[in-house]
């Protein structure tokens, strides 16, 4: 269970109810204003936002065409398009005629909205093969029913009832009125279900890892909660703003919002890729260049010195040795993927160092830490580095490797050798690297040790450092 997607559907759900609560039974507040030019300004945003959203989602058809993509962009371009040119547009007009028109057919593309995006959420992910651009499919269907919807309102302009009963006022809102032509009750209501269904549908989904599908889930509950407060007084009028206006003006921001990260997601991939390409590009040319000339120079070293008896050609080649160690350290680093584990990592580097030396490794890392890229990296330089000391100049026989995570990142390299007094020893060249690397981070290096205490060398980098 992903908690931060399960807190914004539950956040969604408190800040949509208690505002219908507060609505309801506050009685200085109604669920109608008028106010033809906000309701102009709210149905604009609502369609231009709805819209966005739409593009943006169609977006996924071109990576990997899915049928639920198909009827998530359908859905979109509908509800956005029945407010933006069946809404917005007429409702400048004052002749009686179109009046009805501008409120039944945003009423009609609203309605097939819902129950499309109902459908969306339990559609499978199947792909799909066609000749033709599915985005382009997805945004004429959407004009062809919306062209359907218009068409149909139009023909029967003069035979649809009053969206309301003629004597209601809506500045009599202060209580709820569930009145009017039962076709509209029946499809405000329908509207509820279809929402309530979508958002259950798209959380249950969204636990398989699809962020996409968490804001479409809370989205769809102050959807359902708009259509609820449209059930609870009759909202077909033209030139009112109501309560649940603001309500589906904040599921359009939701999914505009969910669609944005998910382009996002999409680019900060595509440079993760583009990375990782030229990583390995880097990788190869250190081995086929630099680390062959350092081996050549390794065993030409070796045997010049054996053969002229010459401890400083000796230890040139013992020189060339390491470099050559550090060049393939390097090489592995760049070569794996970037997605690795971090205390993976960490188990890899103290084993390496460990193995040569001889030390005994104890290893308790927590397997959930996650950590950027470049911090991992910093992290392994750290931790290798600090048990290349303890091997070094500890005298002890093990060494530990924690990592933990909670408000910060830990990690804590102990081992259990002599130990010495920080105070009255100087920071060489390693441990001042070390330092520097943490405080890169936005951490600290913190140095713990006593003569015949061992020594304990701690990294804290702050949690809120990695936060997406």
């Amino acid at each position: 269970m992903d908690i931060r997607r399960d807190r914004l559907l539950l956040g969604a759900l408190a800040a949509g109810g208690a505002y219908t609560l507060v609505t309801t039974f506050t009685p200085s507040l109604r669920f109608a204003y008028r106010s033809p030019s906000l309701h102009l300004v709210v149905e604009t945003a609502a369609g231009l936002v709805a819209l966005l959203a739409a593009y943006l989602v169609a977006g996924r058809l071109r990576e990997g065409p899915r049928l639920d993509d198909l009827l998530l962009a359908y859905s979109l371009a509908l509800c956005g398009g029945g407010s933006l040119f069946l809404a917005a547009i007429p409702v400048a007009a004052e002749s009686e005629m179109l009046d009805r028109f501008s409120t039944w057919a945003p009423f009609g593309a609203r309605l097939l909205g819902a129950a499309a995006l109902a459908l969306a959420a339990f559609a499978p992910g199947r792909p799909l093969r066609s000749r033709v651009s599915l985005m382009l499919l997805s945004w004429l269907a959407a004009a062809v029913t919306l062209a359907a919807i218009a068409a149909l309102t139009a023909s029967l302009t003069g035979r649809l009832p009053l969206p309301v009963p003629p004597g209601l006022d809506p500045r009599s809102s202060y209580v709820p009125h569930v009145v009017g032509p039962t076709g509209v009750l029946v499809g405000q209501l329908a509207s509820v279900v279809f929402f309530a269904l979508a958002s259950v549908g798209f959380a249950r989904r969204s636990r398989q890892g699809d962020e996409l599908l968490a804001w479409f889930a809370a989205g769809s509950v102050l959807a359902a909660l708009a259509s609820v407060h449209y059930l609870l007084f009759p909202s077909l009028y033209s030139e009112w703003l109501y309560t649940g206006d603001f309500l589906r003006l904040g599921f359009f921001v939701l999914l505009l919002t969910g669609a944005a990260r998910e382009i996002h997601s999409f680019w900060h991939a595509r440079e993760e890729a583009a990375v990782l390409v030229e990583r390995h590009r880097i990788a190869r040319d250190l081995h086929d260049g630099l680390a062959q000339e350092l081996a050549y120079i390794a065993v030409e070293g070796r045997s010049l010195g054996r053969e002229r008896s010459s401890p400083k050609l000796l230890e040139l080649a013992a020189s060339a040795d390491r470099a050559l160690g550090e060049a393939r350290r390097a090489i592995a680093a760049l070569s794996e993927p970037l997605d690795q584990p971090v205390a993976l990592l960490l188990a890899q580097a103290a084993e390496e160092v460990t193995s040569r030396s001889g030390l005994r490794l104890t290893l308790i890392l927590a397997e959930d830490v996650d950590v950027p890229p470049t911090a991992r990296e910093d992290l392994v330089r750290i931790v290798r580095e600090a048990v290349t000391n303890a091997a070094r100049h500890s005298g002890g026989e093990s060494v530990a490797v924690q990592l933990a995570d909670g408000s910060d990142v830990r990690v804590r390299i102990i081992d259990g050798g002599a130990g010495f007094d920080p105070d009255t020893v100087s920071e060489g060249f390693g441990l001042a690297s070390m330092r520097a690397r943490a405080e890169a981070l936005g951490g600290a290096l913190r140095i713990r040790s006593a003569p015949g205490r061992g020594t304990e060398v701690e990294v804290v980098l702050p949690s809120s450092r990695f936060a997406s």
